[in-house]
């Protein structure tokens, strides 16, 4: 293996004070985004409970002033919610279908379980930063 010269090594710390900048101010933006999200839910929670009041109970839009958005108020038993499959619930799903055939419940288990896990392994370099005493 050939040793890296002066130039490269140069090259390298360039790269890597470029990379832990950049990454620095990504986890100050993480912070100050969380922060806003918090927040954001806590007026939401807010908003949530004067919505629930009878006098507003016919509002399911409302229309902000300032810039002409729209807040779109989903009540309950309007929408449908979204939703996973954990492997056990699907095993149990499987099961009380294929009654007395574990042969066919297998295989479609394996069937599904296989579709879901299409890529498992990525082919490309990846680069993650480890600050001690920061939260990943």
């Amino acid at each position: 293996m050939t040793q890296p010269s002066q130039e490269d090594i140069a090259n390298l710390r360039e790269c890597v004070r470029e990379y832990t900048e950049v990454d620095d101010q990504l986890r100050e933006f993480n912070r100050r985004v969380y922060s806003a999200r918090d927040r954001r839910s806590a007026a939401e929670d807010r908003l949530i409970e004067l919505m629930k009041l009878p006098q507003f109970a016919s509002i399911n839009e409302l229309t902000v002033s300032t810039d002409g958005s729209k807040i779109k108020i989903d009540r309950p038993g309007t929408r449908n919610v979204p939703w996973s499959l954990s492997q056990t619930k699907l095993m149990q799903l499987l099961e009380s279908y294929f009654i007395g055939d574990r042969a066919s419940r297998d295989a479609c288990f394996k069937h599904i379980s296989d579709g879901a896990r299409q890529n498992p392994r990525r082919e490309i370099f990846a680069v993650r930063r480890i600050v001690q005493g920061a939260e990943e």
